[in-house]
């Protein structure tokens, strides 16, 4: 396949680069190491986010204090198409606002109050979620000792 030759910095595009995906109908997606839920790529002693180099090799430069936004969705394609540069405030409006810590109920309709909440990892969780799930995982493996030998 003849891969296209793309210049950043003054650099051709490593081949290696264009080795490490693999495309779908719509999506270019990376194949290569991850880092930080994105894509990674070192290039020239320094890592890059892929989805950046994507950006900057087939639509030019990124604007200081702009960021990528993926309009498919998906951290780890690289489809220039499917690349927009917009600034934080824009690309918090495009995600529905500035993500889990306005939002004031779970996944599954439980409210985030103080009896409800706790923290792990530094996320806030529902702990009626996670009892749910306990007693969901302490029932399987009820049964997978029940069923055991027959």
């Amino acid at each position: 396949m003849n891969l296209p030759v793309i210049t950043l910095l003054g650099y051709p595009t490593p081949k290696d680069f264009l080795e490490k995906v693999y495309y779908d109908t719509e999506c270019t997606i990376w194949l290569g190491s991850k880092g930080q839920g994105y894509g990674s790529y070192r290039f020239k002693g320094k890592s890059y986010a892929v989805h950046r180099l994507s950006y900057i090799w087939f639509k030019g430069p990124i604007k200081n204090g702009y960021e990528i936004h993926h309009t498919c969705g998906i951290r780890f394609c690289i489809n220039p198409i499917h690349l927009l540069s917009v600034t934080c405030s824009e690309h918090k409006i495009i995600d529905g606002g500035s993500g889990n810590r306005d939002k004031i109920i779970c996944i599954r309709g439980h409210i985030y109050d103080n009896t409800n909440t706790y923290y792990y990892k530094g996320m806030r969780r529902c702990r009626l979620c996670r009892n749910l799930w306990q007693r969901g995982y302490m029932e399987r493996k009820k049964k997978e000792v029940d069923n055991f030998g027959t």
